[in-house]
């Protein structure tokens, strides 16, 4: 499986005349944390063409926004203008707060040159609350630090959060000199045999297994799919979440098949994290693979979850068998409809048969779900009366 052009597709209906597909787009897009810069210079040109309140409205609720380094400057730049004078509450705001939000999640290296800049920006505005200026500033001041300097930091800080797990100093001194260590000395800690030793050997064993698995969110590394994926065995459905978001993050081919390949047999409440996981990946292939999982899925719901996956691959080649399984639906999923309108939005020029029977079944499926609202509507009414 490779990447596929849907993604690319994805980026140009950022700049769709219809704001619901623009955002529809760009939701999935950061779902996936798809690390594009054209995606930062898509969102300007909105703002630029349709007004911050109008281009991107749900812009201050992702959880992801990549900000290319060549754009630092100019994000610095944006985030203070547009917080400048404004409510909180406005979208300029909320989107400045966003911006800086994000950008503060570089590695610091890059940042290091724009740090009295953003404290600068941050003085400005109540909006920019989310941005840790002690943490940006401890995870600058460790690039100084030698690779053994920073361990002897992080075996410290894990040895005080076995014994006081909310100290909130702790753990922000362990991420940093773990961030630190992993971009300037990526071979000094071997990540995968602290996961492969998994969390239950000692206190201190258990909270590096956590920090590390968290770094992997945060800066993915190749390589790892497999070792992550042995960890959705587990009962602890956080760490499962984590084990997932992991996956997901690393964005990989390697990821997909793992997810695939564990979906069959794992219990709940795995099987329906890897089901969400695999929502949000958009690989060439998949498809295919999505097909099949489902054909395997007798839980409805589940059974959903993959026809949403599949959905969202965007892949033509599938839609004769997305219009099968379409006819045979009959309850809402407002994540599903908007999936199938953004596939249907990507492949309207394309003239092609079916597309055509998709379309076709898409609109039977808003007829049928429209009637079944009527009639239970309906039927509280009589009950009512």
């Amino acid at each position: 499986m490779i990447r596929t052009d849907s993604r690319r597709a994805l980026i140009d209906l950022l700049g769709h005349g219809q704001a619901h597909v623009r955002m529809a787009a760009l939701h999935l897009l950061s779902e996936s944390y798809t690390d594009a810069p054209e995606i930062y210079a898509a969102i300007v040109e909105g703002w630029k063409r349709w007004g911050v309140d109008a281009a991107f409205t749900e812009l201050p609720m992702l959880s992801y926004l990549p900000i290319p380094n060549d754009k630092i400057e100019d994000c610095c730049w944006r985030a203070g203008r547009m917080a400048e004078g404004q409510a909180l509450t406005s979208p300029q705001s909320r989107a400045a707060g966003k911006l800086l939000e994000q950008l503060v999640m570089l590695p610091a290296e890059q940042l290091q040159p724009f740090l009295s800049r953003i404290e600068s920006i941050k003085g400005r505005s109540k909006i920019f609350f989310r941005v840790d200026l002690d943490t940006l500033r401890m995870r600058i001041e460790f690039l100084d630090y030698s690779a053994d300097q920073l361990a002897r930091i992080l075996d410290d800080s894990i040895d005080h959060l076995t014994r006081h797990r909310d100290s909130s100093e702790a753990f922000r001194r362990a991420s940093a000199a773990l961030e630190t260590i992993r971009l300037r000395f990526p071979d000094y800690i071997d990540l995968q045999s602290v996961l492969e030793q998994g969390s239950g050997a000692s206190p201190h064993h258990e909270m590096s297994f956590l920090m590390t698995l968290r770094t992997l969110i945060r800066f993915p590394q190749p390589g790892m799919a497999e070792t992550i994926g042995g960890l959705l065995d587990s009962e602890d459905e956080g760490l499962i979440s984590s084990a997932v978001e992991a996956l997901v993050r690393e964005d990989s081919l390697a990821a997909a098949e793992v997810l695939c390949e564990l979906y069959p047999a794992s219990q709940d409440p795995a099987r329906q994290w890897i089901a969400r996981g695999l929502q949000r990946l958009n690989l060439h292939g998949l498809s295919d693979r999505l097909g099949h999982l489902r054909q395997l899925e007798s839980e409805p719901h589940l059974w959903l979850m993959l026809l949403i996956a599949e959905t969202r691959q965007f892949d033509p080649q599938s839609a004769e068998r997305l219009a099968a399984d379409l006819n045979r639906l009959l309850s809402p999923s407002e994540m599903l409809i908007d999936s199938l309108r953004l596939f249907l939005t990507l492949h309207q020029r394309e003239g092609d048969d079916r597309l055509r029977d998709l379309e076709e079944a898409f609109t039977e499926y808003l007829q049928r779900i429209d009637r079944g609202l009527v009639n239970r509507l309906g039927g509280d009414r009589h009950r009512t009366d």
